[in-house]
Formats: C-alpha cells, structure tokens, sequence
C-alpha cells in the first residue's frame, strides 16, 4: 500500500494511521532506505513486467529482495515482512531467532495464493518480524535447498508441494516443515513457537534435533555402480513400474504430469514392445488441451487424467524434454508429424521465452487478466471463426471455452491474432544454465535427425552466450542464474553436467577440440552430487553418464567420477540415472546399434590378441552405403579410433547407378566387413591393458545409407567395440 492512496478528506483516518506508523509495531516504523527506493525506481519496468505495481517513491514496505536477481524474490520485494534471500554459505545468520523459510518459484499457484492471503498479511508480518530471521527462496535459483527440503517433507508428510515453508533453529536443525498454510493457521503456528523459543528455548532445541533425523535420510550413501546383470533388473523393474503408472492414470483423479523421461525410457528399454504406447499417450497429450496447439507448447501438468484441465504454467525443461521425446519417436517412426510438434514447440519457446542471454525459465499461469485466461475464448470470438474450421474437444470453464484442437489454417490463424490483443501470461525471465543446456541438447537431438544446419548454427551461437555469460574465467566456476544481464548464484551439479554433456556433444558435431577442453574443463571443476533422485527434471546422473560416452569418442583415457545410490526409494525416482547407465552399458551402445531407421545394423568386436577391431555392417535389400571412397553429392564412410593410429582393411566395393548422382559410386550392401588394425608403433603397457579391459577404446563411424532413389542424413555412430569370444 502507499501513502499516497490514502484520501486526504479523511483526516482522521490519515491521524490514525500516522499514529500507527510512528508508534506501532516496530516492523512498521522501519522504511525503505534512499538506496532501496533507488534500486526500486530502476526496476520500475522490470517490476512491472511480473505484475508488482507498488509506486517506489511512497511504497511504505521494501524489503532486502528488491536487491535480487529473480523475478520471483522481487515480486515478494514490497511484502512487509523482513525477507532475505537464502545466502551462498548455505544456512542464513540468525540473531539467535528461529528462521523461517518459504521455498517457492514464480509460475507455482499456491504460492501466489500464500503471498496474498499471509505475506502481505500485516499481523503475519509482524510475528515473524518480532520472531524470526525470515528467508525467501526461488527453488529454481536453489535446487539444492529445495531438495534438501522437499524430501523432509515428504518423509515427513507422505507427500510435497510448493510453497514449502519450513522453521529451523539458529544453527538450521529443521523443527517444523509443511507445504502451504491459511493466515489463520499461520499466525498460530508462528505466535506458538515464537514465545517457546523465548521461554523454553531447550524444549524446541531438542524437538528440533529429533525432527531433523528426518533429513538425513535425503543424503543417499553411494557405493560401487551395479553390474550389467544387476542393472538388468533394475531396468526391467523399473519399466514394469512405469507402465503400471501410467494404466493407473485413468484409474484415478490425481493430477497427472507428462513425465517424458519416463516415456523415453520405455522406448530405450524396450522400443518394439512400448513404442505403441508411449505413442498413443504422446498423441493424447497433443491433442488435449495440456499442449497448446495454437501457439505451440506444454503446460507442466493436467488437474484430470483426459488432459484436458491443464495448469497453464508452461517450463523451459518440460518443452526441452517434448522435443528431445518427439525427435526419440521420429527416430523409430519415420512419422514427420512428430517434427512439426517439435517445431512447433521450438517457436513457442523461441517467441515467448527468448531473452537477450538465452531462455528464461517459464512462462506463467498469471496474467493481467487472471490465471488462464490467456487462453480462454469466448462464444463471440469462436462465431467469427471460418464456418468450415474443425475443433475438437472444447471445454466450458466459466463461461470461456477451451480449444483444445483446430484443424484449419485460416481459423488458426484467427484465434492466433485474438491472442495478440491480450496482455501475454507474465514469464520468468531468469536465463538457468543447466535448462538451457538441457534445452540446446534437446534441440541437437532434432537436429540429429532433421539435419538443420540452421538449427546447428544456431545452438552452437546459444551455447556461446552460456559461455560468455555464465562461466567466470577468473574463479573458473560456473554461475546458474542470469537476470537482465547479471549473473549470479553458484552452479550446481545439474548445471555442469547439462552444459559439460552439451559442449561435448558440439565437439564432436563440429570436430572442435575448443569445445571439448570447455567440457573437459567443467567436468573437472565440479564433483558428482549424493542426491541421485529425480525431480521435475531427470536425475543429472543421467547426462552426466552420457558425458562420458561422448568423452570417450576422443579416446581419452581419463574416467568421469561415478557413484552409485544405495537408497531403497522406489525405481521410478531414478529413472534419469538408470537411463544413463543403460545408455553406457547397452550392447546398442557399447558395441552395436541400428542406423538408417533400422534399414542398417553395424557390429563391432575387439580382438585383444591379434590387436584389432572387426566392423561388421548388415544392411536390408535395396539400401547401400557408401563406399570410402570420395564422390560428388554423398558422405563417404569414414572410420577412426581417436587417439590412435589404426590401418583400415576394407573391402571391395560395387558399382552403382543413382538417380541422385551423376557418375556411378562405389558402393557397399548387404553384409559388409571392416578390418581396423592398430599401428605397431602405438603399442605398449598401457596399450595392452586397455586392450584387456577394453576401456576407453571407442570407435567413430560416418557413413550415410541410401536406396537408388534416396538418401537418409548422414550419421555419426559412437561404437565401444565388445571382446570377441572365440
């Protein structure tokens, strides 16, 4: 509120209240500093773009979040509480008051409610004013508090949801936790615990160090990684979890989240068993009102299993994880429509979260006009629509309806322009470092199997902002967070292996050791994380696993930090390690593998007494591959050991006439054998024991398979050679 508002005819009113500001609460008479009100005035815009329209010059409350670099901490900055931000050492200082923190992010419903009903609550206020160090944090700035909180809560409680709010003793011994609370229920709490801690400080001291056992069971104690065979059923486990989810899903009226790790996990364990499936439930999830077929994009979650009661936040990792599954579903498809979703998302992320530094985090449920309303029609704008336009499975929601499905251009385009007479939903422009990386991983997975050079250029030219901005030289440490071209807050294990697996992945796209020494430099500033578990995003075990495959392809011998969860939780919380694991010691990885959408298979064996690989390519009638041999219009194939010298035995080649070439090529089909021998000159003891253990010897094959009419992209397979048995 600001004094300004106040009428000036209602004199007593102004006495009153003057009298209440001079001589009230303490937490009243504190107002903004000069310095506070400055940096107020320069986030005027800024304030206003997240829907905070407090006036800086006579606002009556500013509290220490106005300094922060997240649009969530800011919207909080004109509350009257005394907030801070959670400190980089790890656990707030404290005047020997208990703290209070509340854990939340900017597109979460209930968090928003909590703000209104009890944060600007002034008697709210005033008891953690009087009680309390009190702490604000983004959970997407801090993943790691928030996990260290959200499991408490759910060993606690059964179960988590954000706000979490939470009260620890001066030295951080957690004494009370939940997730969101009414006014009334808050005040209570915060009176009740407040006075104990001024009476009986003790009582509360030893409740809290009971309580807090309860997080030492979020700390995962590691040991040795399982053996394939080991890992075998845990994979199986896990995928027979997965499917009992998801046949539950319409058993029961629990919200319900897309999970696309879960779905490409099935497709990886088991591809001809699942891929109907996880197809059938993509499909549902398109054509429900969950994705926007207007603008493109996922919402993060459906309040009913038909996903047609979507909660209208829409997150940077969940259209990553959509486009990385649709790329996955081409692959073993050949459907192009899975592309045009994936495109269609790639636009949606590009026009809304697009930021001068990268991708902000989210776009919001909220906008001027309320929650949702963004994308609500009335009866009036469907009527103006083209008489021929088809959509399906509209929805009546206070009196707006729904679109969840168009099939017509014109009329698309009709609902498109009504749209831009709107105010947009608000969005997080906070730039994360690891979702970014995650997205531009996503996005080369697309290109993988689009060949875009476009799109190449273009996540190379992204992953160098990330660079420029994130990476500071001088500490040689990674920064998370970039908000209007500040950075700030240390990076976390997620965000040095999503960026380090994604400038591995540019080096060998682009055959730029540049690019691999900055993965090479990340993987080893940072060390592994215990916690293991995934959350809204995929474990980052899992594409710090997939680092090391690609790693590996440059014949380095050094080995990325591996550990391993001995935790009892339930396979599902760790579907992202197992994914990654599973990539590393699958025989489709580790020594052969389909290529061409499955019209070729290429093998390969190591021979540790004779010192040589044996390459072996099947290929179906009527497809080839091209000989290594250059020619005019096709990829020669090319195979390479990194690292090592290696002669190449290959075999003869056959003529061909094309309709795609100009002069006949050499080529290969059918059952095609390569012979790769080492140089003598590189044997030695360390040689010999790689050869042994076969480890870290990896194989690097280009080729590019064609019918007589045409040619698929060319491809770049990662082989790591399996011991021949004799």
């Amino acid at each position: 509120m600001s004094l300004h508002t106040i009428p000036v005819n209602h004199a007593l009113q102004c006495l009153l209240f003057w009298l209440f500001c001079c001589f009230g609460h303490m937490a009243l008479a504190q107002e903004p500093s000069q310095e506070q009100k400055s940096i107020c005035l320069q986030k005027a815009d800024t304030l206003q773009s997240i829907g905070v329209t407090s006036e800086c010059k006579d606002a009556f409350h500013i509290n220490q979040l106005i300094f922060s670099q997240s649009p969530y901490l800011l919207s909080h900055a004109f509350n009257p509480i005394h907030w801070q931000e959670w400190p980089d050492t790890g656990i707030p200082e404290s005047d020997h008051r208990l703290i209070f923190v509340s854990i939340g992010y900017s597109t979460c419903h209930w968090c928003h409610v909590m703000a209104m009903e009890s944060f600007m609550n002034q008697e709210v206020a005033d008891l953690l004013n009087e009680f309390f160090v009190s702490v604000k944090v983004d959970r997407e700035q801090r993943p790691q508090v928030d996990a260290k909180y959200r499991r408490a809560l759910e060993a606690y409680k059964g179960e988590a949801g954000w706000p979490i709010n939470l009260i620890t003793t001066p030295d951080g011994k957690l004494l009370w936790i939940a997730s969101y609370q009414t006014p009334v229920q808050l005040k209570k709490l915060l009176s009740r615990l407040g006075s104990l801690w001024q009476s009986s400080p003790q009582r509360l001291q030893a409740m809290a160090a009971n309580f807090s056992r309860l997080l030492e069971t979020a700390v995962n104690e590691t040991g040795q990684l399982p053996t394939k065979s080991a890992l075998e059923s845990l994979l199986v486990h896990a995928e027979e979890k997965i499917l009992s989810r998801f046949r539950q899903e319409n058993e029961n009226s629990e919200p319900v989240f897309p999970n696309e790790h879960w779905m490409a996990f099935l497709l990886m364990q088991n591809p001809q068993k699942n891929l109907s499936l996880v197809a059938e439930r993509y499909w549902k999830i398109v054509n429900s009102a969950t994705y926007d077929s207007i603008d493109g994009g996922l919402h993060r979650y459906s309040e009913t299993a038909d996903w047609n009661a979507p909660h209208f936040e829409k997150m940077l990792y969940n259209q990553a994880q959509w486009i990385a599954l649709s790329a996955q579903l081409y692959r073993h498809t050949g459907d192009p429509a899975y592309i045009q979703i994936a495109e269609l998302t790639h636009k949606w992320a590009d026009s809304t979260l697009r930021v001068d530094h990268g991708y902000g985090s989210a776009s919001s449920a909220l906008s001027v006009e309320g929650e949702g309303k963004y994308y609500f029609f009335n009866e009036s704008e469907l009527r103006s629509l083209n008489e021929k336009a088809n959509w399906v499975n509209y929805l009546t929601s206070e009196d707006n309806l729904l679109v969840t499905q168009i099939h017509d251009k014109e009329a698309m385009e009709r609902l498109q322009a009504i749209r831009l007479t709107r105010n947009p939903p608000y969005r997080d422009e906070k730039v994360l470092v690891g979702w970014n990386a995650m997205y531009l991983s996503a996005l080369l997975d697309l290109y993988e199997v689009t060949g875009s050079d476009f799109l190449l250029s273009k996540v190379n030219q992204h992953a160098q902002f990330i660079w420029e901005n994130h990476w500071q030289s001088e500490s040689k440490s990674l920064l998370r967070s970039v908000y209007q071209g500040n950075a700030s807050i240390k990076g976390t294990f997620e965000d040095y292996a999503w960026t380090a697996y994604l400038f591995a992945r540019l080096s060998r796209l682009f055959n730029n050791y540049t690019l691999l020494n900055k993965a090479y430099l990340l993987k080893n500033t940072i060390s592994t994380s215990t916690d293991q578990r995934d959350y809204e995003l995929p474990s980052a075990f899992m594409p710090w696993l997939l680092l090391n495959k690609e790693l590996s392809l440059f014949g380095k011998s050094e080995q990325i930090a591996l550990s391993w969860s001995t935790a009892t939780d339930s396979e599902l919380n760790y579907v992202g390690r197992l994914s990654g694991l599973r990539e590393m010691y699958s025989p489709e990885f580790a020594g052969s593998r389909y290529f061409a959408n499955g019209k070729g298979w290429v093998t390969a064996k190591l021979d540790a007494k004779t010192d040589s690989f044996l390459i072996r390519i099947e290929l179906k009638d009527g497809w080839h591959i091209n000989s290594h041999k250059q020619a005019k219009n096709v990829v020669a194939t090319r195979l390479e050991v990194p690292g090592y010298e290696v002669d190449i035995d290959y075999p003869a080649t056959e003529m061909l006439e094309a309709s795609y070439a100009d002069q006949p090529l050499e080529t290969w089909s059918g059952d095609v054998m390569i012979k790769a021998s080492f140089n003598s000159a590189l044997k030695n003891a360390d040689f010999s024991e790689k050869m042994a253990k076969n480890s870290n010897i990896a194989i690097r094959l280009d080729l590019q398979a064609c019918s007589e009419s045409l040619c698929y992209l060319p491809e770049k397979i990662a082989l790591f050679p399996l011991p021949k048995t004799n």
